[in-house]
């Protein structure tokens, strides 16, 4: 069998974080904990994991007789779709940018929800399988599409957002850092 099931990853637990100053350092291995400037969105939905899109448009290009000589690719985006299960202050301030306000006192929490005001902000991913880490750090994400929310007697709330990513100067989207599996020590 070719192949190597070490390559293979079920990633049996996620941690998403936000970071909404964007000054919060990057981590730089896969042990050092988060820095207090990322703040975690609490617990996501298992079933929907977070999702990598990716949309390109294309064209092709015929010469005389319909021969297809080139196909030509633009408009490169990548979003990242997260489902988070926690009603908590990061998801309240993720889902609505800009004004809107949450205050807790004496038992009662308020929000106050205002049109949103799109802003740039960091987000970091930990996903976990056994001993195996991945770490990944987009440094400029903006909130796009929230999917409706659904409030039912027997359906689990849920905050389903999609963040539009964007490139650095270089072209870089995001930095993984990731455990070798097939690393065997000295």
């Amino acid at each position: 069998m070719a192949g190597n099931p070490n390559n293979v990853d079920i990633w049996s637990g996620a941690d998403v974080f936000f970071d909404f100053t964007r000054t919060a350092p990057s981590p730089t291995d896969l042990v050092t904990a988060w820095d207090p400037l990322w703040i975690p969105a609490g617990l996501l939905n298992g079933d929907d994991g977070m999702t990598d899109g990716r949309d390109e448009s294309s064209e092709d290009h015929f010469a005389w007789g319909n021969i297809l000589v080139r196909t030509t690719f633009g408009q490169h985006k990548r979003t990242v779709n997260v489902v988070m299960l926690e009603d908590n202050a990061t998801t309240f301030e993720l889902i609505n940018p800009g004004d809107s306000t949450r205050t807790v006192a004496a038992g009662v929490i308020t929000d106050e929800v205002y049109v949103p005001q799109r802003r740039k902000l960091k987000m970091g991913l930990e996903l976990r399988d056994g001993d195996k880490i991945k770490r990944r750090v987009i440094d400029t994400v903006e909130l796009g599409e929230v999917a409706e929310l659904q409030m039912a007697e027997n359906t689990m709330q849920q905050y389903n957002a999609t963040l539009s990513v964007y490139p650095d100067g270089a072209g870089k989207l995001w930095r993984d850092l990731k455990t070798d599996p097939n690393y065997v020590a000295p």
